[in-house]
């Protein structure tokens, strides 16, 4: 989440978690959504998540990323 004022929720934090969570495709644990909050966060402060992501972490659109998930994660046993 970036969000001003919560731990954790800064630039440095999201790229941080991004870059080093799991990248399996095959696990809903290989996947994230940043929520950004328009009221205490502008747009260069998004663009310095994506700027400062990793070369494997991928931006995409939210319909993508359903698809990717629905064919790719499967549900734990």
């Amino acid at each position: 989440m970036l969000w001003d004022g919560l731990p954790g929720a800064d630039e440095a934090s999201v790229i941080a978690e991004l870059n080093s969570a799991t990248r399996d495709p095959h696990s809903t644990a290989g996947y994230s959504v940043v929520l950004w909050h328009a009221w205490s966060k502008s747009l260069d402060n998004v663009m310095t998540v994506v700027d400062g992501r990793a070369p494997h972490v991928k931006v995409i659109p939210p319909d993508t990323l359903v698809k990717m998930v629905s064919l790719h994660a499967k549900p734990e046993a």
